[in-house]
């Protein structure tokens, strides 16, 4: 059988955060989730509102959704 090319994605770090005080919206690739998630647990145990894609809920529009997220962070953290 085929494998993804990357590993499961697992439990998010932290719950993302939905509300409407600033936050940090965190942008990564999926495959990089094990090295993200790391930090973004570290970002969150600082106290840290972060915003990530685990706050999409199903059947959203997902294009929709992260816009919108992005034009209300405070903070854009990008893993490359």
């Amino acid at each position: 059988p085929m494998q993804p090319p990357w590993p499961p994605v697992g439990e998010p770090p932290v719950r993302p955060y939905t509300g409407t005080d600033p936050f940090a919206f965190v942008s990564y690739s999926r495959k990089d989730s094990a090295e993200v998630y790391a930090d973004v647990a570290l970002l969150g145990s600082f106290g840290c509102r972060v915003w990530y894609d685990s706050a999409i809920r199903p059947a959203s529009d997902w294009t929709e959704e992260l816009a919108h997220a992005i034009a209300r962070c405070s903070c854009f953290v990008v893993f490359l």
